[in-house]
């Protein structure tokens, strides 16, 4: 939600803008990104400071997306425009194996380690959710694959990870935050264990 409208994600990348005044409120209008066929959109924010709706990059088939090779991340939509940046933030499959040796205990380390040489010829990143944090302006993603949650700059620079607790959240899809900074991750339902979501106060 910006404002008063409201922006739909649908998987192919295409988006969806209506106006909200409790509830629905006039026309549905298509809006098109023009992204290329086979890439996977998932995940949707907003930058506030910039004026930009983020759309996460889950999957892209090669050579169709700028850097879709090595990054994995999101990409910005200033809606003054008729398109997205084809530049992707995010980080590159080093990038990641770097934040997991420096930022991982010595059990989640050789964990992660292993799962994301499942395949060389695949990074199995996925990002699956994206939030503005409201108070430290950062750019908060969720990968359902991994169970990890990434900590980006105002600017779209790595900072940190974290491992999510894939006995409360098992198949993390969703994030928000409210306005004091509190964070919410919903969880799909899996395995048993019923869709919910958890809340992260922020005590800062």
């Amino acid at each position: 939600m910006v404002d008063s409208t409201l922006y739909l994600l649908r998987s192919d990348g295409m988006l969806f803008r209506t106006t909200w005044q409790d509830g629905p409120h006039g026309e549905v209008v298509q809006m098109d990104p023009g992204f290329p066929a086979g890439i996977d959109v998932e995940g949707l924010g907003y930058d506030p400071i910039q004026g930009t709706l983020l759309l996460g990059i889950k999957d892209f088939q090669e050579s169709t997306v700028v850097n879709a090779s090595t990054i994995k991340g999101w990409v910005h939509w200033d809606l003054k425009k008729p398109a997205p940046d084809e530049q992707i933030c995010g980080l590159s499959r080093t990038a990641l194996r770097e934040g997991i040796l420096q930022h991982m205990d010595k059990g989640n380390k050789a964990h992660l380690l292993e799962w994301l040489d499942q395949r060389d010829d695949q990074y199995p990143l996925g990002p699956s959710g994206l939030a503005f944090h409201p108070v430290t302006h950062e750019i908060w993603m969720i990968s359902a694959r991994g169970k990890l949650l990434l900590v980006f700059d105002a600017s779209g620079n790595y900072q940190r990870i974290y491992v999510l607790n894939s006995s409360i959240l098992p198949q993390p899809e969703g994030i928000a935050f409210n306005q004091r900074g509190d964070l919410f991750i919903s969880s799909e339902g899996k395995k048993g264990v019923p869709g919910r979501i958890a809340v992260y106060k922020n005590v800062k």
